[in-house]
């Protein structure tokens, strides 16, 4: 394939991936609390992982903070993903080994990984905050292998991407003596 082109396809995905990733900065946060904002009592325990029928029509402030927690973890996600714009912006320029990009690609690796762990948490705070002033409480953590691969993928991009931003370095500062 021809330069021109391989660079013309690089820059029009650059663009579709970018009006995506806006789409999903806006969207998965403002969803998630509003799925969790309209969640009946069950579903909350449910999600909390507590038996249903173990908690009573919680107060408006106890569901205003769990929606709360579980937004912040999707909140981070956009953030992470609103990260990758300027890698994309770079990309569509042709700098494909900027340190820009680079940069971008660990803050957004950085922030799926702080997602993900804030989203393992959500479950045993959601518990807590559900089970206040009941007779008996109980707190659960669950980690499947979604989130270990997520950890997994996230800090592998991370490394990945100090490992170029450290080559793009190198070879910059290879071209200066030149």
């Amino acid at each position: 394939m021809e330069p021109t082109k391989r660079r013309r396809r690089i820059a029009i995905w650059s663009r579709v991936l970018s009006v995506a990733l806006v789409l999903a900065a806006v969207l998965v946060p403002a969803l998630t609390m509003l799925a969790v904002a309209v969640m009946s009592p069950d579903q909350l325990a449910a999600a909390a992982h507590l038996g249903p029928g173990r908690i009573a029509q919680p107060s408006v402030g106890a569901h205003a903070a769990i929606v709360a927690i579980a937004g912040l973890p999707a909140l981070v996600f956009s953030c992470g993903v609103a990260a990758l714009l300027p890698a994309l912006t770079a990309l569509r320029r042709g700098d494909f080994f900027s340190e820009t990009a680079f940069r971008a690609l660990r803050r957004c690796s950085g922030a799926l990984v702080i997602a993900t762990l804030l989203r393992i948490a959500a479950t045993p705070l959601s518990g807590l905050v559900l089970s206040l002033g009941e007779a008996e409480g109980s707190l659960s953590i669950s980690v499947g292998f979604d989130t270990v691969q997520s950890l997994i993928l996230a800090g592998a991009v991370w490394l990945l991407a100090w490992i170029f931003a450290e080559g793009a370095a190198v070879a910059a500062e290879n071209r200066q003596f030149v």
